[in-house]
């Protein structure tokens, strides 16, 4: 029983007495056997320490350090000269591995995108031929270029697959120009956006949380409400404030049996509004003559001082009392006392007798509502 580890050194025979120095013997070399093995990791798990693996020759043997780092730790230098084609028929000849290529721009023919032509580029080339009945090209080449002064540190990945080179067309997987450079020259600070400020260089500008608070938001109407600004769809609506401070919309508008109101967010309100009376028979005011009625009425949202107030009388279905004028605020002779509620106390009246009539007074008040 002879092998690498152990080879008997005395033939030993059933019934036959033992000679105790060769069995002595024999024991030693199965001792010597053992220690040429790995020691066994605790618990029967594999081995302690490293254990030499010799080159291997089939799919399903263990690879040695030494073929691992000789398969991915080195690179073939290409021709650029044969391979700066990339669509050279040598490409289909070329065993699978890993492989360099240096060349000039100009040096590139068919790459799939413009290089500089005077620019150094290093490629780095993945070339795989495998497949089941049949070969599948698969080529993925990694470019950088640390010289290129229009896309500085510029680097791109292509790729191509397919059963056969005019078939697979080489693709651009990945872009990277001098923007992307820009932005990684940058250091990141907290309230902090990047900018670009020309084809290559970037800053930062300083991004508040209240901005922050707008770049969330949905739409137009949404950026608005967080602004608190005004559109056309709630500058008109219901004024308010607080101590002065606006807290509704620009404009109110509205109307009642008084007449029709604006008001402003600025305070201003105006109030306008025209009222028919029966203006006979008349009665003798000096040497003029007046309606016994007067214009009486509420304005139709309240001030708060009395406002400036402004009207024009007018008649209709008259005979007689061909002049007239409108005398606004006397009661009796007695000025009529302002109010914020209320409009004067207004008489038509005329420099003769009429009969037949109803009078129109036509106001505008402008005040404040605050």
């Amino acid at each position: 029983m002879a092998n690498d580890y152990y080879e008997r050194l005395s033939e030993m025979n059933p019934g036959d007495l033992a000679d105790g120095l060769a069995m002595e013997a024999e024991f030693d070399a199965i001792a010597q056997a053992f220690g040429k093995l790995p020691t066994p990791h605790i618990g029967g798990q594999g081995f302690d320490g490293p254990v030499r693996v010799g080159d291997a020759l089939n799919g399903d043997e263990a690879v040695s350090l030494g073929q691992l780092q000789a398969a991915i730790g080195k690179a073939t230098l290409l021709s650029i000269t044969t391979y700066g084609d990339l669509n050279a028929a040598d490409w289909a000849a070329l065993p699978s591995g890993s492989y360099l290529l240096f060349g000039t721009g100009s040096q590139f023919i068919n790459f799939p995108a413009t290089l500089v032509s005077t620019a150094t580029y290093s490629v780095l080339v993945h070339h795989a031929i495998g497949g089941v009945g049949a070969s599948i090209y698969h080529d993925e080449l990694a470019l950088h270029s640390s010289d290129d002064a229009n896309n500085v540190d510029m680097g791109r990945l292509i790729s191509r697959i397919g059963r056969s080179l005019l078939e697979s067309a080489w693709s651009l997987s990945a872009f990277k120009i001098g923007g992307v450079s820009a932005l990684e020259g940058l250091t990141p600070a907290e309230n902090k956006l990047p900018y670009y400020t020309g084809v290559n260089s970037a800053l930062l500008t300083p991004l508040t949380p209240f901005a922050r608070t707008l770049l969330d938001d949905q739409d137009a109407a949404t950026a608005i409400a967080t602004l608190g600004a005004y559109s056309k769809g709630n500058a008109v609506g219901a004024v308010s404030q607080s101590g002065g401070v606006l807290t509704g919309a620009i404009f109110e508008r509205g109307s009642n049996a008084n007449g029709e109101y604006i008001k402003f967010a600025d305070g201003t309100m105006i109030c306008r509004h025209s009222i028919t009376v029966s203006a006979g028979p008349p009665i003798a005011q000096g040497a003029l003559f007046r309606s016994p009625n007067a214009f009486s009425r509420a304005y139709p949202a309240a001030f708060v001082a009395p406002p400036v107030f402004n009207g024009l009388t007018a008649r209709n279905g008259v005979s007689g009392g061909a002049s007239y004028i409108g005398l606004l605020g006397v009661t009796e002779g007695a000025l009529d006392t302002p109010s914020a509620t209320e409009i004067p106390e207004c008489y038509y009246m005329a420099t003769s007798t009429w009969s037949g009539l109803s009078a129109r007074l036509h106001y505008i008040a402008i005040g404040r509502w605050y």
